[in-house]
């Protein structure tokens, strides 16, 4: 799934981020973060059965506190994943902004 969204967020021009070294962060620090086009996506990858831990809930709740879309994601969400990033993309072209 993060290979997948990656490819995707580059694909269309996103920068990215994924710590491959997570157990050296804080702990419940989200997975990956996308940004550009003026969006910014937080995203705990969680595997089906997993949930979120409450550190985990607590930093999303935060990004979401500061305007950020941050959520937790599931395999069954990858194409709404994808969705959402295309969206973003299509938002800006359609605007004619530049970055």
């Amino acid at each position: 799934m993060q290979y997948v969204i990656e490819t995707q967020a580059h694909a269309l021009g996103y920068l990215y981020f994924h710590d491959r070294s997570a157990k050296l962060n804080k702990p419940g620090f989200p997975d990956l973060h996308i940004v550009g086009y003026g969006r910014h996506w937080v995203f705990e990858l969680k595997k089906e059965g997993e949930e979120p831990t409450a550190i985990q809930k607590k930093w999303l709740s935060e990004y979401l506190k500061a305007g950020v879309d941050a959520r937790a994601v599931w395999p069954k969400d990858l194409e709404q994943v994808i969705k959402v990033l295309q969206d973003g993309y299509q938002d800006y072209v359609l605007r004619g902004s530049k970055s």
